[in-house]
């Protein structure tokens, strides 16, 4: 990744002058400053390609971290806590766009219709939906944009439209193993560079959505707030310098006051919540991360003929398998999907730090970040929150990446499975508790027309009933 061999403070006007031109693009947005002016992005750049919390978890409270502060119940549903996004002192980037924001028309959803959980029909349901609301949408009129997304599996007559956040990358993996059978057996062996770097087949030039109609269409979404809290773990709270700019600067700099700092490595998820809905409604600093699924694919448009979803995201995977004929992989997929996702995930989490490393420290302690990493494969559901990372400070400094690894897997085949499915439901609960009601039902409107049409609870009583029963936060997060 050039990220890894090109300094952040790099002038980027000049990239051009000094690598191929034969480069792919794709991933160049995960790389660029968020000075830059992204509001065309989408013209040259597909949408394609995550602290926890900040001071608020005291990762067994190493040096420099703060102590968390969190609401009570009572004082979670105060709109005294939710900072208004601030002007004074801003970077005029932010300043101005806050002044003259560009607002739009919020539309009323009634509930949708109840619907057989599975792919096909849920896809069906999407289509019935959208039939009265269609019109709403004016944006989906844009079919170059998001006909020029869809990957393409030509042996197929197939067409995958990518969604950040819900398994992208393993659905970049897997069409490129069907594009290259006889060098992988299975998506997890097709190295996650390859995969993210790869120039997959698109449409033609100027196809239009009768073009594409015969086309098997397939897509993925999940829970937007699930999607979200994703977004903070995997993107700011491990170690990211480059979304620590991207991500952490605005929410910082946007909703938290008389702070000023050169590392933005500590927004709260607060914070994040109220950057990606100030970022939806305005439609400024839009990340694929978080864009609303219903924006990055167009459902209303396109006509898909399957739409998975990530709560059901090996039995859905299946079969899409067994409509590409590779029933030999949905047997070995059924079989070993859980073990080659755990063992895939905490390596990637813990290759990628390892290679920003003089980045990081340039921010923080190399055993915080490691304390970071540790406690992301607990958030996810890998490693129990009893278990704690065997390093000390002197440890950390030396300890090798393949090294972290291997006590990341030992760790991850000691625990509980059932204790790891609680805590992940714990810690989601817990983050959405530490947001203000008041942002969180901003988050709720802003992504309306997802919960609406695929069909998700948007004001689930765990998150939303400040009046509940909770496990004390410092099980899962101290």
């Amino acid at each position: 990744m050039l990220q890894e061999i090109l300094p952040l403070d790099h002038d980027w006007k000049m990239l051009q002058e000094i690598l191929p031109l034969d480069l792919d693009w794709k991933m160049l947005h995960e790389i660029l400053p968020l000075d830059r002016d992204w509001t065309m992005r989408h013209e040259i750049l597909p949408l394609d390609r995550d602290w926890t919390m900040r001071h608020e978890i005291t990762l067994d409270k190493p040096p420099g971290c703060q102590s968390m502060s969190w609401f009570t119940a009572e004082e979670s549903t105060k709109d005294t806590h939710l900072e208004e996004p601030r002007t004074k002192g801003l970077p005029s980037e932010y300043a101005k766009e806050q002044q003259e924001p560009n607002r739009t028309e919020q539309v009323v959803l009634q509930n949708p219709k109840p619907h057989k959980p599975d792919g096909f029909t849920l896809a069906k349901h999407v289509r019935d939906q959208c039939g009265p609301t269609a019109d709403k949408y004016p944006a989906e009129a844009n079919e170059q944009f998001w006909i020029g997304r869809m990957h393409v599996i030509p042996a197929q007559k197939s067409m995958y439209c990518p969604v950040e956040k819900v398994g992208t990358t393993f659905w970049r993996r897997f069409i490129y193993q069907v594009l290259h059978p006889r060098k992988y057996r299975h998506p997890f062996q097709v190295p996650i560079g390859t995969a993210l770097m790869a120039d997959y087949p698109k449409p033609q030039k100027g196809a239009t959505r009768k073009d594409i109609s015969d086309l098997f269409k397939f897509m993925f979404v999940r829970n937007p707030y699930h999607r979200v809290l994703s977004a903070f773990v995997d993107k700011v709270f491990v170690p990211n310098p480059l979304f620590w700019r991207r991500f952490g600067k605005p929410s910082i700099q946007m909703f938290r006051v008389n702070d000023s700092r050169e590392c933005f490595h500590d927004p709260t998820f607060a914070e994040f919540v109220q950057f990606v809905t100030w970022s939806e409604k305005n439609k400024k600093m839009i990340d694929p991360h978080f864009l609303m699924s219903t924006e990055m694919c167009l459902p209303c448009a396109s006509n898909f003929t399957f739409i998975g979803k990530m709560e059901s995201f090996k039995d859905d995977s299946l079969v899409i398998f067994e409509r590409f004929n590779l029933s030999s992989l949905a047997t070995s997929m059924e079989k070993q999907m859980k073990t080659y996702a755990a063992e895939d995930a905490i390596s990637d989490s813990i290759s990628s730090p390892f290679a920003w490393k003089k980045s990081i420290v340039s921010c923080m302690a190399w055993y915080d970040a490691l304390h970071r990493i540790w406690r992301k494969l607990q958030l996810r559901g890998l490693i129990e929150f009893d278990i704690k990372m065997p390093l000390n400070e002197k440890q950390a400094e030396k300890v090798t990446r393949a090294e972290m690894i291997k006590l990341a897997n030992e760790a991850w085949k000691k625990s509980n499975p059932m204790k790891l499915k609680e805590q992940k439901t714990i810690a989601f609960n817990q983050f959405y508790m530490s947001v203000p009601l008041r942002a969180l039902n901003e988050l709720k409107d802003v992504f309306a027309r997802d919960f609406y049409l695929f069909d998700y609870d948007k004001e689930p009583p765990e998150i939303f009933d400040r009046k509940r029963e909770y496990i004390s936060v410092d099980y899962a997060l101290k």
